[in-house]
């Protein structure tokens, strides 16, 4: 049974841009059956193939701080959703009101609180990111 590029190399991934043609070095890394079975359960929690664990550790400095900085990215993408769907809110208050209608107290609090809600979350996950990547700003 043969299977296609996107089953074996994951659908939707692309190599990245600025390599042109094959690249010019390669590594072999042998596992034990134990070592092997923790690579790719720390791959397939991460998303990622077993070479991508290995390149993003080697940037980020360690299997560890690869793992945090995906969880923080992840937390900051859903403080950035909170915060479209508090802006979303705000906007349409603040289209009943150029229009002359009466604004609703109880919903702009909400809204407002929404905002503090999703800028809190961006804090610690800006505070989490700090811990695996040097140079993060920590006063935010």
């Amino acid at each position: 049974m043969t299977t296609s590029d996107d089953e074996r190399h994951g659908a939707g991934r692309r190599r990245k841009r600025n390599v042109g043609g094959r690249r010019p070095h390669r590594a072999v890394i042998r596992h034990t059956d134990e070592e092997w079975a923790r690579v790719q359960a720390m791959a397939a929690h991460l998303g990622v193939s077993v070479p991508g664990l290995y390149e993003r550790a080697m940037f980020a400095g360690s299997v560890q701080a690869a793992a945090g900085v995906e969880e923080a990215v992840l937390g900051m993408l859903g403080a950035r959703r909170l915060l479209a769907n508090a802006a979303n809110n705000l906007n349409q208050i603040a289209r009943l009101g150029n229009s002359g209608e009466q604004i609703n107290a109880a919903q702009l609090e909400q809204t407002l609180a929404l905002f503090v809600t999703a800028i809190a979350e961006l804090r610690d996950e800006i505070a989490n990111l700090h811990r695996f990547v040097p140079g993060i700003e920590e006063d935010l």
